[in-house]
């Protein structure tokens, strides 16, 4: 989900929200972007930890 709903949803305000007239455009935006990449690096880390499990 984080890897690509989540900067699919950035893109899609960054368009339309100043069409909108949303504020805070800049920060949903670039909290989303924050939250896609914390959310990659936890299945990162996941998966580097279930490849050391799986060698062990």
């Amino acid at each position: 989900m984080g890897l690509i709903v989540l900067p699919a949803l950035a893109l899609f305000v960054s368009t339309v929200g100043p069409a909108w007239g949303w504020t805070h455009v800049d920060a949903i935006v670039t909290t989303l972007n924050a939250l896609g990449i914390l959310a990659g690096a936890l299945i990162g880390v996941s998966a580097i930890k279930q490849r050391l499990d799986l060698a062990a």
